[in-house]
């Protein structure tokens, strides 16, 4: 059944009035305190800041206890490690959060009306003077009277009623109290004063593991009994007695287990332990006990081989809850805890550790730069399909022109045509092919996600042999050889593409093995961003982007000038030599000083006839300005074509078809 109160404060002036006075009874300091509250959190940089500097001057003067601290919430504050480069979210790419989330156990005590604490006793004023007070002289309800007249005394009597009767969730812990003396039938109680330990006397347990337990009973029980254990012994009980409840351990009935007995109430209780048998490794140390160093009891309760049973018992010994928490978290202490503290760990914290990490921003950004390569092949592929059906449509009207339009490389002619598009797609794509080849990424150390006891390092990995290491990624190697000779060269070898052997051999010498040395290089050099201060911070992929960059740089300027002899060399080899320009031609502007051509091919003098196969690689050619061997710059054909050209014999028996530029 719920009483409610009939209090109004909010609403009500005559029953705020009556609160204030129970607060200056209860709380005359409250405040003050409030006041300083406010004013440390605005000196400081943060609230939290300012709650933990008022924690620290309460507790110079007061005994704070494990609850009813201001600032508990703190506990569960999501606490994140930052590493790595600048993102493109303006903070660091690497993160990892910790976050304790779930109950708070503290519930067990807080809930529903339970414990008398400091602040509940000053609650139960609150209720009782709301809905049991009677004025004995109107006989009507008087909260601001009871207030003024019975605030404090109702506190303490509060307080010792719970010592002597155990109402479930309501009690007091008997042993935090020194009984005192009685005045007919009035006894008084006080607070045990509690002893703090200083942090630099504090000391540690050895830790061990649970295969060592039963060897530690047998530690214990000597310490105990002051005799050598008999091996042939079997423990019972291992009983942590506190508040002298000798007659709550179970003794035989306890299966070799651990029972932990205290006083509430005024009645005794016991505990079994269920943490012991479930963690992997505990502080099994003699010290824990605190045996001659506290005021409680530990009786072992063990039988002999013959069915004999034993109790050995050690007084003086640190409380229960001492002892336990000595065992499970390794400070030696002999503090008092209270019983509560038993409830919380007897459910569990109800909580659990959750770690959640981001590695950056890599794969996001890899995909964007794949998928906008993508849209340029895409592009490219539409571009290819144009010209084959607009090749298809011309060669059906002009069939002297097939044989030119069969042997010119395709690619090439729209690659040259669209240039700044297509070497931006390219260079993407290029970027994007490196990135998955090498396996460059950062992230943290998976073995720390996985183990909380390893601290978190961040670290960025690369393989500078990845374009190797399976066949599929060779084909990858080799389809991304023609892009970067494209890249790099195309434009500067004008007609390679039109000799199948030739164009072969400059993708190969050009392409290929620069593209898979280049890729060992830039790997490599992608690991110097760490290791400088001042790199650092850029970003992963783009720092490996502009290493890619200066690679292409370099392969366009003088000081890679030696490896293209080397390669006109090995084409020169195959047949396939440059045929020089002449200056009087319009094509020396268009074209450039020279084109590559087959041996068999090349004219005596420099030419000023050139093959249409190269002007359909060349950018801004069209079909309509060429007619009868000739090629009119700046105007079409058809308008420009009189009939009265004299052309040289030579061009009428080649396969190929020849133009002279006009303007």
């Amino acid at each position: 059944m719920m009483v409610q109160s009939s209090m109004q404060p909010y609403t009500n002036p005559t029953d705020m009035a009556a609160i204030s006075i129970w607060k200056s009874k209860v709380f005359p300091n409250l405040d003050n305190c409030l006041n300083r509250r406010k004013q440390l959190i605005a000196q400081s940089s943060t609230p939290e800041e300012g709650i933990m500097a008022l924690a620290q001057e309460l507790g110079d003067t007061y005994n704070l206890s494990l609850y009813n601290i201001a600032g508990i919430k703190q506990l569960y504050t999501t606490t994140n490690f930052l590493d790595g480069y600048l993102d493109i979210s303006g903070q660091l790419s690497g993160e990892i959060k910790y976050k304790i989330t779930g109950r708070d156990p503290s519930s067990s005590v807080l809930g529903n009306s339970g414990f008398l604490s400091s602040i509940f006793s000053s609650r139960e004023i609150v209720w009782w003077c709301s809905v049991q007070y009677v004025d004995p002289n109107t006989n009507t309800s008087n909260n601001a009277q009871c207030f003024e007249r019975f605030s404090s005394t109702l506190s303490s009597f509060f307080v010792g009623k719970y010592l002597t009767v155990d109402a479930g969730s309501r009690y007091q812990d008997n042993g935090a109290f020194i009984k005192g003396i009685k005045t007919d039938n009035i006894t008084s109680y006080f607070y045990k004063l509690k002893t703090l330990v200083e942090l630099k006397t504090i000391e540690y347990a050895q830790l061990r593991n649970f295969s060592s337990f039963r060897h530690f009973h047998s530690e214990v029980i000597s310490a105990i009994s002051g005799e050598p254990f008999v091996s042939t012994n079997a423990v019972e009980e291992i009983c942590l007695v506190g508040d002298g409840c000798f007659e709550s351990c179970l003794n035989a009935s306890a299966s070799s287990g651990t029972t932990l007995t205290f006083m509430r109430g005024g009645v005794c209780h016991s505990v079994v332990d269920t943490l012991f048998t479930s963690t992997k490794e505990l502080y099994l140390d003699i010290k824990c006990y605190g045996i001659g160093n506290g005021t409680s009891n530990i009786m072992i309760t063990y039988i002999t081989a013959s069915g004999a049973r034993y109790q050995a018992i050690a007084n003086n010994t640190a409380s229960p809850l001492s002892i336990y928490s000595c065992t499970i978290g390794g400070r030696l202490t002999f503090e008092e805890y209270p019983t509560f503290f038993m409830d919380m760990l007897s459910q569990g914290t109800q909580a659990s550790l959750i770690i959640s990490s981001s590695n950056g921003s890599e794969a996001i950004i890899l995909n964007f730069i794949a998928l906008v390569s993508l849209l340029g092949y895409i592009y490219f592929f539409f571009c290819i399909s144009q010209f084959l059906v607009m090749s298809y449509f011309y060669v059906n009207t002009h069939p002297q022109l097939t044989y030119s339009l069969t042997k010119c490389n395709v690619s090439s002619v729209v690659w040259n045509e669209h240039r700044s598009v297509m070497v931006a797609t390219g260079f993407l794509g290029l970027v994007a092919w490196h990135i998955g080849a090498c396996q460059l990424n950062c992230k943290w150390n998976d073995a720390a996600i996985l183990n909380i006891e390893l601290d978190p390092v961040y670290t960025c990995t690369v393989n500078p042999f990845g374009h190797f290491q399976n066949f599929g990624e060779i084909i990858r190697l080799i389809s991304q050889a023609w892009v970067f000779f494209a890249i790099v060269h195309l434009d500067r070898m004008p007609g390679i593409g039109s000799d199948g052997k030739g164009y072969a051999i400059a993708v190969f010498y050009l392409g290929f093995i620069p593209l898979s040395i280049s890729a060992m290089i830039v790997a490599l050099g992608s690991t110097i961003r760490t290791e400088i201060a001042i790199l650092a911070p850029i970003h992963s992929q783009l720092f490996l982007a502009t290493l890619w960059a200066a690679i292409i740089l370099v392969m366009r300027i003088s000081p890679f000038s030696p490896y293209i002899k080397l390669v006109e060399w090995f084409l020169g080899m195959a047949n396939i030599i440059k045929q020089p320009i002449s200056r009087k031609s319009s094509f020396y502007s268009i074209v450039g000083e020279y084109y590559w051509t087959h041996s068999s091919h090349s004219q005596d003098s420099k030419a000023e006839y050139v093959p249409l196969s190269l002007l359909l690689q060349t950018k801004g050619f069209s079909f309509r300005s060429v007619s009868n061997h000739e090629f009119f710059i700046h105007q079409d054909g058809k308008s420009c074509f009189h009939g009265s050209t004299i052309h040289p014999e030579w061009i009428e028996i080649q396969l190929e078809y020849y133009v002279k530029a006009s303007n």
